[in-house]
């Protein structure tokens, strides 16, 4: 990954084992999403199940997303894949 990024002329070394690949510019507004939303859980006994999803469309109403349904999916997708997993992990140890 990081050999890739040299490549295209961005210098530097990875500050961690597990960094993220680039962002992609179709990505911006889920990411931009997801980090005002993340901690507006569903959560049950002892573990988050999922993101609001009112938090989610209406942070999309107000930034104006033009494909909403889209974005709407990536930021689900995202929270459902990595960031509730990852909450729930530190949860149980």
């Amino acid at each position: 990954m990081w050999r890739e990024r040299n490549e295209r002329g961005v210098e530097g070394e990875p500050p961690c084992s597990e960094c993220w690949v680039d962002l992609l510019p179709e990505n911006l507004d889920a990411q931009r999403i997801f980090y005002t939303v993340r901690y507006q859980l569903i959560t049950g006994p002892g573990s988050a199940l999922d993101v609001n999803h009112l938090a989610i469309w209406r942070m999309i109403d107000e930034l104006q997303i033009k494909n909403r349904l889209d974005c709407f999916e990536k930021v689900i997708a995202l929270c459902r894949q990595w960031w509730i997993p990852k909450l729930n992990e530190k949860s149980e140890a």
